[in-house]
């Protein structure tokens, strides 16, 4: 009687899921129309030419993708000021940085477990519950919130080229997280799974080794603190120090290109 209770609830469970998935692409439709005929393009990419110096080097295909994305995240996802008012520009400028994440995916999920993200003008305490109280530049919770400091986003799209972003690091977090917990295996990667394992535990060792010898490496010594932590460190050292990434570890920045679908060498400098 429990099995077949069990059966009941899974089936159910199967269902719900499948109404949610389904109502979500119907919306997703809808919202990628509604941008074809906004005026939202316009205001969008006088904001992409400003913050992102990245921005004028991708092909037609590619900014006309990350002005699509960044507009449908911007829907699907609430974003809240505390102590800051959102305006445009704040809010296309941190849509647009999760955007560059899912730049590659050609059908992307666009988040599904990310609700909400919340702003603080600049650095901020953390009061999580269950944890002690530190100051900030951002967060990403397990509940489907990432924290940012404006001036540390804003500051890290001004200087795209020193492997620091804190948008891209936050937002791989949840990446991380959509797998159900933060380990430095993010979620779809299908036939990778192993390769991903073994490269990423022999490259995170590596930094360990490196750290303790006070070697230097492309890869900021904070993602030594675990292996969570690698990945979202790896992740912006991916997009802002590209070719000193594969001269240094070609074999993880191989990886990475696997894994989010673009190479930021070549995308970046058309």
């Amino acid at each position: 009687m429990k099995i077949f209770s069990l059966v009941i609830v899974l089936i159910i469970l199967f269902i719900l899921v499948g109404v949610f998935v389904k109502r979500r692409s119907i919306k997703i439709r809808r919202i990628k129309k509604e941008f074809s005929v906004s005026n939202e393009k316009s205001i969008m990419e006088s904001i992409f030419h400003k913050n992102f110096l990245f921005f004028e080097h991708l092909n037609n295909t590619f900014k006309e993708k990350l002005l699509t994305d960044s507009y449908v995240l911007s829907k699907l996802i609430n974003i809240d000021g505390v102590g800051i008012q959102i305006t445009d520009e704040i809010k296309y400028t941190i849509f647009g940085l999760v955007g560059l994440l899912i730049l590659g995916d050609e059908n992307p999920d666009y988040f599904p477990n990310l609700t909400s993200v919340v702003v603080y003008p600049k650095m901020y305490i953390s009061d999580q519950r269950g944890q002690n109280k530190s100051v900030n530049l951002g967060e990403s919770w397990n509940f489907g919130v990432v924290v940012l400091s404006w001036c540390d986003v804003i500051n890290g799209t001004q200087n795209f080229s020193d492997g620091h972003n804190v948008a891209l690091h936050e937002f791989a977090h949840q990446l991380d997280q959509q797998s159900g917990q933060a380990d430095g295996i993010p979620v779809n990667l299908n036939n990778d799974y192993y390769t991903w394992k073994n490269t990423f535990d022999k490259e995170y060792n590596n930094l360990l080794r490196e750290m303790e010898n006070a070697e230097h490496d492309s890869i900021d010594f904070y993602g030594a603190t675990n292996k969570a932590e690698f990945f979202a460190v790896c992740t912006e050292t991916f997009f802002e120090k590209s070719a000193v990434m594969k001269s240094e570890h070609p074999e993880l920045y191989d990886l990475l290109v696997r894994y989010y679908r673009i190479d930021p060498m070549k995308i970046f400098s058309n």
